[in-house]
């Protein structure tokens, strides 16, 4: 609510961006959680368009694929650290964000889940979707893949994403939030440990690299 009413009375909005939508005309686009502003999406370049003028119609779920061949999304290399749990589950799993595209995340991680599980996820938003350094999210998913087990053991799976919820620090969780992970104190322990992964994973990176 303070954000909301910042917003308001600002008159400028800080845009906290959904994961990347496709329309049925094949255009892709992404809506700000905050005041609702459309803007399109180029999933090849991995950058933010303009903005809408005429918004669409917003649906939480993703477009059903059509009873056709489809050619497979194209996917983006990265390395991000996630947690991950049922719904309703209290205990977090940790797991790597190997790759993403315009379906989801294709995640390795220490405990697998059966194929169309709910899951609920925990990790940093990437900058070429958010616009912005250190956005953790708490988003909801479904498991649409089943990968083989990897060679160190993890477990490999993609994960469509539904709906996303950005964590801050100075801001109350929405309730539906704090109750899928637990209570605030849950919640600020998760946010804690989610940004000290995602640091200690950038300095490893650039230990290897310079």
């Amino acid at each position: 609510m303070p954000k909301l009413l910042d917003v308001m009375f600002l008159k400028h909005c800080p845009h906290e961006f959904s994961w990347p939508r496709r329309l049925e005309s094949g255009d892709c686009y992404q809506v700000c959680l905050l005041c609702g502003d459309q803007y399109g999406y180029d999933w090849k370049k991995m950058c933010r368009l303009d903005r809408i003028a005429t918004p669409v119609a917003v649906s939480e779920r993703p477009l059903q694929a059509k009873a056709k061949w489809l050619p497979r999304a194209r996917r983006h290399h990265i390395s991000i650290p996630i947690r991950y749990k049922k719904p309703g589950a209290s205990d977090w799993h940790d797991g790597e964000i190997q790759n993403i595209s315009e379906s989801g995340i294709f995640v390795a991680g220490t405990e697998m889940l059966p194929e169309k599980c709910r899951l609920e996820m925990a990790f940093e938003m990437p900058v070429q979707i958010s616009g912005k350094q250190e956005s953790p999210v708490l988003c909801s998913g479904t498991v649409s893949r089943l990968n083989t087990k990897h060679p160190d053991g993890k477990h490999l799976f993609a994960v469509s994403i539904m709906t996303c919820e950005y964590l801050h620090e100075d801001t109350p969780i929405s309730a539906s939030a704090s109750k899928k992970i637990g209570g605030m104190a849950a919640a600020a322990a998760l946010l804690k440990a989610v940004r000290c992964r995602s640091k200690r994973r950038v300095q490893e990176y650039r230990f290897r690299i310079f």
